[in-house]
């Protein structure tokens, strides 16, 4: 599903405004992939093959949630990006 992207505006956020806070979103979001690949599950710390094959998909849904929220944010630079060139020309 597209996402709903801002209107560049005189009246709005800069853009140079939106990029950044875009981009340190982007930022701390793959510092979060990080942190989650620290915690991926290790069947050593379960009480049986069930328990662990539970715990791994409950991780990767939880990586797949950042990695969605990532390309949302890369979706909105983009459409953000786009409409400052197109305001240059």
């Amino acid at each position: 599903m597209p996402i709903k992207t801002p209107t560049i505006s005189l009246n709005g956020s800069p853009a140079d405004r939106l990029m950044e806070n875009t981009r340190n979103a982007q930022d701390a979001l793959r510092k979060a992939q990080e942190a989650l690949s620290a915690v991926y599950p290790n069947a050593r710390d379960y009480q049986g093959w069930d328990e662990f094959y539970v715990a791994q998909k409950e991780h990767e849904a939880r990586a797949a949630a950042v990695q969605q929220i990532l390309r949302d944010l890369s979706e909105l630079a983009i459409a953000i990006s786009d409409q400052q060139d197109a305001r240059r020309r």
